[in-house]
């Protein structure tokens, strides 16, 4: 009798060790996994992962999350599907990562979706595209408004804002998950305003020549342009433009509204109009001015750096930490994968300070918001000028 209560014991002891065990969490840290392109044809992710990186060690500094320091682990996807599903892979399986952070391509999280369902991870994603929360799944979240949004947002002030009778637009995108999906939505809002896209011109991540994109666009003869790429391949267009001295209205959205791009446009006259979902580095907002200061007590005399370069990109990456730290500190010390979403399923209208608009998340909805801002380029000081308010569609 003795030897089978002792057996008994043995067993619910070595049970209720196991059941504490949980992915990616132990008594004094938390496994958090970044996939993002550092090489590749697009890389230019740094300046995400540099305020990533400076935002936890802040955080870390600062006594950590509940008595938990967290720990960063990095895998670069080369904006390719197969290295980004190489990367989730091991940080899932090899590193036991709690939650993750990229990638940075839609492609790349379209791919991955089902494996985070699968394997019950956490995942926030800089893209934005409808197909992330739409239809919903449980460990999937956008962290600002679907591109659908953004283009709505665009052309509610195109036609209410400048009040343009019959204009004529183009839209310029990469031949991929994130240009596609943001193309579609333009053409659905040119619809509702009873107006048809001249052109539509593909200049996809890594070409290094614009040339017959211009050409195209000056027989269109467009009022506007429209470009959904990404950094390197707008200054690629710019570049053409200036060259080929084609001069329109450019309106660069998400990731094409970016100070790299103002730079290239020195000495011109072109209008260059921008849609964002994050403030700017220069911003006099809050959550902006706070992350100024951790920042440059980290990096000391690089406030220039991030005023002319990647500004609005450093900014995406402070915001979708603040996101996950938040909810680790609401998920409170009985934290694993479930009381981190039920604690991010709480959110609702919370402020960051004006970095974008307020964040929601419900049981039923992961998008974080519908909202955008309209900006306009100081092409003299390198920055955007905010035209409107956050806007939702």
């Amino acid at each position: 009798m003795r030897h089978v209560c002792f057996t008994i014991v043995l067993f619910l002891s070595s049970f209720s060790g196991y059941a504490k065990e949980v992915r990616g969490v132990t008594d004094d840290t938390i496994n958090m996994g970044l996939m993002i392109d550092l090489s590749g044809a697009a890389a230019n992710a740094y300046p995400i992962y540099n305020a990533i990186k400076t935002y936890y060690k802040y955080v870390n500094d600062s006594g950590g999350i509940n008595g938990r320091k967290v720990k960063m682990v990095v895998e670069d996807d080369r904006y390719l599907v197969p290295a980004a599903m190489a990367a989730f892979k091991k940080l899932v399986f090899r590193d036991k990562v709690l939650y993750l952070q990229g990638p940075s391509g839609s492609s790349q999280m379209v791919a991955l979706m089902g494996q985070a369902e699968k394997e019950k991870i956490p995942i926030i994603s800089v893209t934005t595209g409808d197909k992330i929360v739409e239809p919903f799944k449980r460990y999937n979240f956008t962290m600002v408004s679907l591109y659908s949004d953004q283009q709505a947002v665009v052309f509610n002030y195109l036609m209410n804002d400048l009040k343009l009778k019959d204009p004529r637009i183009a839209f310029v995108y990469p031949d991929n998950e994130y240009g596609k999906t943001a193309r579609d939505a333009a053409r659905e809002s040119a619809k509702r305003y009873g107006i048809k896209l001249v052109t539509e011109e593909v200049l996809n991540v890594g070409d290094v020549d614009a040339t017959s994109i211009i050409m195209n666009l000056k027989r269109a003869k467009p009022d506007y342009v429209i470009n959904q790429g990404v950094m390197i391949n707008v200054v690629t267009f710019f570049k053409d433009s200036r060259k080929y001295r084609f001069k329109t209205n450019y309106i660069g959205c998400y990731a094409a509204c970016t100070e790299e791009a103002i730079k290239i446009l020195e000495g011109s006259d072109i209008t260059y109009y921008g849609n964002s979902c994050y403030s700017s580095w220069y911003e006099d907002v809050p959550g902006i001015a706070r992350m100024r200061d951790i920042t440059l007590k980290y990096h000391p005399g690089t406030e220039k750096q991030w005023i002319k370069e990647y500004s609005k990109m450093y900014a995406t990456g402070w915001l979708l930490s603040s996101i996950y730290v938040e909810g680790l500190k609401m998920a409170g010390r009985d934290l694993n994968a479930e009381t981190l979403v039920d604690a991010l399923e709480t959110f609702r209208e919370v402020d960051f300070g004006g970095i974008s608009g307020p964040v929601t998340y419900t049981s039923k909805s992961h998008n974080a918001n519908s909202y955008s801002r309209m900006y306009k380029a100081d092409i003299d000081k390198g920055i955007f000028i905010p035209l409107t308010g956050w806007r939702k569609p």
